[in-house]
């Protein structure tokens, strides 16, 4: 990930002849058929309904897309399983991420005591 957002400039330092950081060297081979999986994924992540938490892809729409591409049984199988785990992976990333906002949030508030940053708010005519 790292790369994703600093690759640029370490390829600039390498432009210079100067030695890049050292997490450059360390960035993962992306498999066959990464990008294609992510894509894919971010397809049919418009398709989950969202609410108060955000729902799975539906399966029924996996499999309109595998007919769609037109995927033998293996192969299909295989889409399904790679889709539904990384929908269920973002699904937890999501909610851990909400935890931890709504905990940094809720030591935000409590400490102020509301959002008068516990100063009475007086209104006109009261």
């Amino acid at each position: 990930m790292m790369y994703d957002k600093e690759g640029w400039a370490a390829e600039v330092l390498i432009d210079r002849g100067q030695r890049p950081p050292s997490w450059y060297y360390e960035e993962p081979d992306v498999p066959p058929g990464f990008d294609f999986m992510m894509s894919e994924f971010s397809d049919l992540s418009t398709e989950r309904q969202i609410g108060l938490a955000i729902g799975p892809i539906p399966v029924s729409k996996i499999r309109e897309r595998q007919r769609e591409l037109d995927l033998d049984a293996w192969a299909g199988t295989v889409f399904k399983t790679v889709i539904t785990a990384m929908d269920a992976e973002f699904r937890a990333w999501v909610s851990r991420e909400k935890e931890r906002n709504a905990k940094s949030h809720d030591g935000l508030s409590n400490k102020s005591g509301g959002r008068s940053g516990g100063r009475k708010v007086r209104h006109k005519g009261r």
